[in-house]
């Protein structure tokens, strides 16, 4: 695991990713309400998705020996990551002000999942083998964008309602 939020080992994928991928809320409020046949806010949450590995598709030819082999599909997995790392920017956007924070709780931070799962047999594929030369550093500033767009999520303080909180504490 590189960075907060970060994950370069392989998560289970449970239901509980649903909720992770910091998104849940606003597709519920969204197209329930305006656009309630509209595929194309989910299809938006599918594309903006961090926190499930990516589809590494390389076709391995005869003349290809098992070790270039592997080598070709984490460096398609490289590719593949820097799009990964790039998502957090739009789900900032798509997600802008969407979220009533509870003020007790921490902010949910969805995880960028740097892993790869190749068909067919869906094995897994990471950039922690060694076999290819992955850049030092490479998840900082994509980690404090993941940060940044979780921050943006936030609704402003003038839509969180602290006094009803208080008067029922009293």
């Amino acid at each position: 695991s590189v960075g907060s939020g970060l994950s370069l080992e392989p998560p289970a994928t449970t239901e509980v990713d649903e909720e992770e991928d910091g998104m849940s809320d606003i597709i519920q409020e969204v197209t329930g309400l305006i656009w309630s046949q509209d595929l194309r806010v989910q299809e938006v949450r599918r594309l903006l998705q961090s926190s499930r590995p990516v589809r590494v598709s390389v076709v391995q030819l005869p003349e290809v020996s098992d070790h270039e082999y592997i080598e070709e599909k984490e460096n398609k997995l490289l590719q593949l990551c820097q799009r990964t790392m790039a998502l957090p920017v739009g789900r900032g956007l798509f997600t802008l002000f969407s979220y009533h924070p509870v003020l007790t709780e921490p902010l949910p931070v969805p995880k960028l999942n740097l892993t790869g799962r190749a068909p067919p047999r869906n094995t897994m594929v990471d950039l922690n083998s060694g076999n290819i030369d992955v850049p030092p550093n490479m998840t900082s500033w994509p980690s404090f964008h993941n940060g940044v767009a979780a921050g943006l999520k936030i609704a402003p303080a003038s839509q969180v309602s602290l006094k009803p909180q208080l008067h029922q504490a009293m």
